[in-house]
């Protein structure tokens, strides 16, 4: 028959003591007989194509790219590069036990690939950061630690001598009346009230606490770009950029 190998699940294993017998009867060479357990998902209706289907017909799925599923088409739209997949497969390797899928060990995989991306700030809730005493600078900040990909700048130009920045609700539910903190790479600011039911934080500039980043009374300007696709919010985790349309971008998250 020219068959050499026989690949398939363990609940096969029936079959190929039937077909051994049948090989050994008429004489033939036998094959080699390889099985491998059942991956599990652990949510269902995540993998099962009939599940899929369903939700897809009932409007519960978008389609078989939607980012809630695990099919690969729904990976690729998230971010998760294909020799990851390919990596966390063959490292798993093929055991006649029952496995149960990770999607850590897949992302784990996948940080290889991504890791190098741009990186950019992210605000998941806002809130209002007024600093006063705030001195006209430049900032920059680098599109990666690592990486010489160039830098994201910044003008900052205070009016009357005040300027309005966002930061994460979280942190500044933190802060208290005299605190000292500093903003990544621009300067230092001291708390003069943190009332966070009014959304908005007031501060003042530290005088001569800005970084080796920041150019005082400097001008330029910010130039927008992506690399492959997939950006680092700082912080947060790695994004895919899906679409980008006037001056909204729509962005898949990837992982952590």
């Amino acid at each position: 028959l020219e068959i050499t190998d026989v690949l398939r699940g363990k609940d096969h294993l029936t079959n190929t003591e039937k077909q051994k017998f049948i090989y050994k009867y008429f004489g033939w060479n036998e094959p080699n007989f390889i099985h491998y357990g059942i991956m599990s998902i652990g949510s269902e209706g995540k993998i099962s194509k009939s599940e899929i289907k369903k939700g897809i017909d009932e409007g519960k799925f978008t389609g078989w790219d939607d980012v809630h599923l695990l099919t690969l088409r729904a990976l690729n739209r998230r971010g998760i590069n294909p020799q990851a997949i390919r990596n966390y497969m063959l490292n798993l390797g093929i055991k006649d036990v029952d496995i149960e899928f990770s999607e850590e060990a897949l992302y784990f995989e996948n940080k290889k690939f991504i890791e190098s991306c741009f990186r950019y700030f992210f605000i998941e809730d806002l809130l209002g950061l007024t600093i006063e005493n705030f001195p006209n600078m430049v900032v920059r900040f680098p599109l990666h630690k690592e990486h010489t990909y160039g830098f994201r700048t910044f003008d900052l130009v205070p009016e009357n001598n005040k300027i309005n920045l966002l930061i994460q609700k979280s942190d500044a539910e933190k802060l208290k009346e005299g605190d000292e903190i500093r903003l990544m790479n621009t300067c230092n600011i001291r708390i003069k009230k943190a009332d966070t039911t009014t959304g908005r934080v007031i501060a003042d500039y530290v005088e001569n606490s800005h970084g080796p980043m920041v150019e005082i009374n400097g001008k330029n300007g910010e130039k927008k770009k992506f690399h492959n696709n997939i950006i680092q919010f700082e912080t947060f985790g790695f994004c895919r950029v899906d679409k980008v349309k006037d001056n909204l971008i729509e962005f898949y998250f990837t992982q952590r």
